[in-house]
């Protein structure tokens, strides 16, 4: 038996792990959990991605999650689910709007505040969005003749 010590790599922001410097260096500069990442998204787009204190300012206006959260007789914690839904779809559409309605942009807003997803998913996925992204963004590069 051979035994052969390997380097793990783990981003600083989300604690993903790889044994790839190279890949964990790019993931880490693009983490959605990052306050300085960089978007690929909004570059594919050729849009301005939000600064990180435009990003910042967003990751404020997420209503706190804690302000949603209440103790059992048990001890065990519990989110009031249609109070913490009922804020964020509040604040969403200037959530939206300052990450120009880029999908990855959000996701980073919500993740870097802390913002359980399955909150949204009553109204928005990441998934959903994305496929609304890539259309759009397919459809403005076809060319009228491939009609």
């Amino acid at each position: 038996m051979r035994e052969k010590p390997v380097t793990r790599y783990i981003c600083e922001f989300c604690g993903k792990t790889g044994y790839s410097k190279g890949h964990m260096r790019k993931h880490e500069a693009h983490c959605t959990k990052n306050p300085n990442r960089l978007c690929r998204m909004c570059d594919m787009d050729e849009r301005k991605a939000p600064t990180p204190e435009l990003l910042a300012l967003m990751v404020a206006v997420v209503p706190k999650i804690g302000d949603y959260m209440s103790m059992t007789d048990d001890g065990m914690d519990f989110i009031d689910d249609s109070g913490a839904a009922k804020a964020i779809k509040e604040v969403w559409p200037r959530i939206t709007e300052g990450c120009h309605e880029c999908p990855a942009c959000i996701m980073a807003v919500l993740r870097q505040a802390g913002f359980p997803l399955p909150i949204v998913s009553s109204f928005w996925t990441y998934s959903e969005a994305c496929k609304e992204f890539w259309n759009k963004i397919n459809k403005a590069k076809m060319c009228i003749s491939c009609y």
